[in-house]
């Protein structure tokens, strides 16, 4: 089955929402997007496709939408996920699909319950980690993952989420326990915890951590360094933080016994030239064996794209609810790590 035109729709209109509209208004197969939200009407209201409601139901109920992003603070993922699904397929709705922000909720039981309840009512979930969209990431993880293994195992990741953020720009949910849940591990670090796992060729058996609160006034922290122990002997370390003023970094490297793959937003840089010891290599790109490979598109219209091609062709979303309750199973972990100040089993 192929739709060409359907209606869409976004429950919270923040920023992440607003990038979830530009992706929908800029792809002709959506027909009409729906917004709900408390927030003033969205500005592009300038395209004709667009409308937009003050309650959920409302907006469900009129414009019978086969496509939801849900973009709304963190502690309303499951409240939110369990009342779309009441406007499912397998419940006699029209809600075919739904894009559902990271995190995908507050901790595991709870994205236990939204994948039920979005199953139960014959819902596709897919779950918007974006930087499986970045290509760099990507093509990381599709050469770990090649048949046959042909850089070696992992033997070393290092993901690396360091931005300065200054919370009182924030939202003031954001900065609440009770509503964020977490801080940069929960909020930020996911995405890179998201690249670890999908790339470390096992399962993580153990955790470690420590939560801090350096140099921003909230309840939740601004800087978390953790590390995770798999199943095959590999290694991750967590280096997470918003308080460095410079030399923002988001990457991930990882080093096999044939190579050292090395991701970021601009690019992938792959190292497989033997050297001797104590001797640093120059950039890929300057050398035969290297290779780089620039990035391709944005990353929230890859993810976007993606998921529209999912409703419109009937397809199984790339992300699914199993990778968004492992990331959430070992963040609490981490945290749980982090409270106890020990290892803790997964």
């Amino acid at each position: 089955m192929t739709t060409n035109n359907f209606v869409a729709a976004i429950i919270g209109y923040g920023s992440i929402g607003h990038t979830h509209s530009r992706g929908y208004l800029a792809d002709s197969r959506v027909k009409r997007l729906a917004v709900a939200s408390p927030q003033p009407k969205p500005e592009e209201n300038a395209d004709p496709r667009l409308v937009s409601y003050s309650s959920n139901i409302e907006m469900l109920e009129t414009e019978r939408p086969e496509a939801v992003s849900i973009c709304v603070p963190h502690d309303r993922h499951l409240p939110v996920s369990q009342e779309v699904a009441r406007y499912g397929v397998g419940r006699g709705g029209s809600v075919r699909y739904v894009l559902l922000e990271k995190p995908m909720a507050m901790n595991e039981p709870e994205a236990i319950e939204a994948e039920a309840a979005l199953e139960e009512a014959g819902i596709r979930l897919m779950l918007a980690h974006s930087l499986r969209f970045c290509t760099p990431f990507r093509r990381l993880a599709e050469m770990l993952n090649a048949p046959g293994a042909p850089l070696g195992q992992p033997l070393l990741l290092l993901g690396n989420y360091l931005m300065y953020k200054d919370y009182r720009v924030y939202p003031e949910w954001k900065r609440k326990a009770a509503q964020a849940g977490g801080g940069v591990l929960l909020r930020d670090g996911i995405h890179i915890l998201d690249a670890i796992l999908r790339s470390a060729g096992s399962e993580p058996v153990e955790v470690w951590g420590h939560s801090a609160l350096l140099a921003n006034e909230a309840e939740v922290e601004d800087t978390f360094l953790g590390g995770i122990r798999f199943a095959n002997g590999a290694l991750a370390q967590l280096n997470y933080s918003n308080v460095g003023r410079a030399d923002n970094q988001i990457s991930l490297i990882v080093h096999t016994p044939l190579a050292t793959l090395k991701a970021n937003l601009e690019q992938l840089q792959v190292w497989t030239q033997a050297v001797a010891n104590g001797v640093s290599l120059p950039p890929a790109s300057t050398h035969p064996e290297g290779v780089t490979e620039p990035a391709q598109g944005d990353l929230w219209m890859n993810q976007m794209a993606h998921f529209i091609d999912c409703v419109a062709q009937n397809l199984q979303p790339e992300v699914t609810g199993a990778d968004g309750r492992l990331v959430i199973k070992v963040i609490d972990r981490l945290y749980e790590a982090a409270r106890q100040g020990r290892h803790l089993a997964i």
